[in-house]
């Protein structure tokens, strides 16, 4: 029986593949074969037919002896051309829903074509849509880093690049892909800026969850990349980058080169949230550090901007007079002295045990002498001409011995039990003035497993019992109010 024409078999051959009659096609590309062994094509497509219906290695053994017969020249031309109709393949499975098919098909197109970055890309997105990064896409992200680092790369899909950097950046934005890429920089072609500015805002997610961790050194040199990157845009979206790299640097005692990335924050958006409250924390420090101040912590610092919108108004008074109920080394003494008492008639009272535990019983610490001496050497570095009359001592017995209706200011940041905030708050009452400011600190504290203390609770419960004879002038991690009535 006459063989029929090779154009019939070509089309009958073709015609069996498109419809998955793999077994028949595979028959008809080997008649081709043996009709023409010449047309390498029909190895190709013979060998797709056989990996198409599970014999992989059959597949293997067709196309490894058509590319054994060949010169290096042909070989090369010979496994683009393999490669190419193997990637059309893998796309069309792709359409028809057939996923792993797809994926088993690109991994042929990686092994013979290992620097095709498209196609690595490729498997990466189809390994997301199979739900398996780690078994199905590792290998493949692996050589596409390898390649951003090594290869001179021509062909490049944004589209392509893009998500695969929003599939990696969801489960790691710290992986080794992105600095790759961001070495790679001007090889890969971004006419629109889309890859430049997804990676900044990637560095930018990842040093934020660097920064949640405390890992800050690093954290600090990711928003720098997201900033770097941010440079060669046009759009003045970076102002989140700026604020957190100014938190970095905050935290690490940089408070000049702070200050730079929250201003620029404020140009770039005056609104922008906390940005007043970070520029008066960085300014106070940077105000401090001549002075020669000696403190071990800071937890006073946030509180700046409330205290300049809400206290100012007290400054320079003559004959002024504040209480303190919890000092530790001053320096909220510190700054009612620099900033409110800068009258010699003016005083503050500053009642601690020193030992911890500010205005409730606590019992004697071996860092006793140590917190007292740097809260004298502290107060005595403002220079201010203000009275400073220091008690130590418990809150409970001290206040009960300071004079009646005598303060235009009272501070309660002693012990922070509910019991004893609320014993502070009733104790201070009938010491401050009619139209007196009274500020409670640490409102925000909650211990889920410890309601004891939960300052809230005592504070709350004087301000529900005193709640005719005060007005609330801000609520957030302070309370400040004003006292209206006796």
């Amino acid at each position: 029986m006459a063989m029929p024409p090779v154009s019939d078999l070509q089309q009958q051959a073709a015609e069996c593949l498109q419809q998955q009659k793999y077994s028949e096609a595979a028959r008809l590309y080997e008649q081709l074969i043996q009709a023409d062994p010449a047309v390498m094509s029909s190895y190709w497509y013979a060998g797709l037919a056989l990996l198409l219906q599970g014999q992989e290695t059959e597949a293997q053994m067709t196309w490894l002896s058509a590319l054994s017969q060949g010169e290096p020249e042909q070989v090369e031309a010979w496994t683009a051309e393999l490669v190419e109709i193997l990637l059309k393949m893998a796309e069309q499975q792709e359409a028809q829903g057939e996923l792993q098919t797809a994926w088993l098909i690109r991994q042929y197109g990686r092994e013979f074509a290992p620097t095709h970055f498209n196609n690595l890309l490729a498997i990466v997105l189809l390994a997301a849509q199979l739900n398996d990064l780690a078994t199905y896409a590792e290998p493949a992200l692996t050589e596409a880093t390898q390649l951003l680092a090594t290869q001179q790369l021509l062909e490049v899909e944004p589209e392509r690049l893009l998500r695969v950097m929003n599939v990696v950046a969801e489960i790691n934005p710290d992986h080794p892909f992105f600095p790759a890429l961001y070495e790679a920089g001007d090889r890969i072609s971004d006419p629109e800026w889309q890859i430049c500015n997804r990676l900044s805002q990637i560095y930018a997610q990842a040093g934020a969850h660097l920064l949640q961790q405390g890992r800050d050194n690093e954290a600090c040199h990711k928003f720098r990349d997201a900033l770097s990157l941010g440079e060669k845009l046009t759009e003045d979206n970076f102002a989140v980058a700026h604020f957190n790299l100014g938190i970095c640097l905050f935290k690490q005692g940089e408070f000049t080169e702070a200050r730079e990335h929250f201003q620029v924050v404020k140009e770039m958006d005056s609104n922008f949230p906390n940005i007043q409250l970070q520029l008066s924390r960085v300014n106070y420090h940077l105000q401090n550090i001549p002075k020669g101040y000696q403190f071990s912590g800071d937890w006073f610092g946030r509180n700046v901007f409330l205290w300049e919108e809400h206290l100012m108004h007290l400054a320079h008074r003559p004959d002024l007079n504040i209480l303190e109920i919890g000092s530790w080394e001053g320096r909220s003494a510190c700054w009612f002295l620099e900033n409110l008492l800068t009258q010699p008639s003016s005083s503050i009272t500053c009642v601690d045990t020193f030992a911890g535990g500010g205005g409730a019983d606590f019992s004697g610490s071996d860092n006793r002498d140590v917190i007292e001496a740097r809260f004298d050497h502290n107060v005595s570095r403002t220079g201010s001409p203000a009275t400073v009359i220091k008690k130590v001592g418990t809150s409970r017995e001290v206040l009960r011995s300071l004079p009646l209706n005598f303060y235009d200011l009272i501070y309660i940041d002693g012990s922070h039990f509910a019991a004893d905030a609320l014993e502070d708050a009733a104790l201070s009452w009938g010491l401050a003035k009619v139209g007196a400011i009274i500020i409670f600190d640490d409102y925000d504290f909650h211990f889920e497993n410890s309601p004891e203390e939960d300052t809230y609770i005592g504070i709350d419960a004087f301000l529900n019992a005193f709640s005719s004879k005060l007005r609330l002038i801000h609520q957030s991690h302070q309370v400040i109010v004003e006292k209206i009535a006796d």
